[in-house]
């Protein structure tokens, strides 16, 4: 069953990718930003969970989280959390530790739901 879920997975992202649009996210001057230095990353996509961050912000020195939802939910995620995730997880994969970042996105319950993140 875990083999036909991510089948359909890999179709419903290679169809996502070819015809996505940034359209439902939000303008990029409405997006909530979080600034300052990488504590620690985890990928949990493979296993049906999200991925993320956690960041020493620059504004405050709290610990705040920075995330992307878990791609196994029903319904399905929409084209702007796919898009979404095409753009987050090349630049959070090369993350380390001590690297500086620029998450945007919008604040919610878990932290900020990532739109795009930009190593500094």
């Amino acid at each position: 069953m875990r083999i036909l879920l991510r089948a359909g997975l890999v179709a419903l992202l290679a169809a996502g990718a070819a015809g996505c649009s940034d359209s439902t996210d939000a303008p990029r001057d409405e997006r909530d930003r979080l600034q300052g230095t990488v504590e620690s990353v985890y990928d949990d996509l493979p296993t049906d969970g999200g991925a993320g961050l956690w960041l020493r912000d620059d504004a405050d020195g709290a610990l705040k989280h920075a995330y992307l939802p878990s791609l196994f939910t029903y319904p399905p995620p929409d084209e702007a959390t796919l898009a979404a995730v095409d753009r987050v997880m090349p630049v959070l994969r090369r993350l380390q530790p001590g690297d500086h970042v620029l998450a945007e996105g919008q604040l919610d319950e878990g932290g900020l739901r990532l739109e795009l993140l930009t190593s500094r």
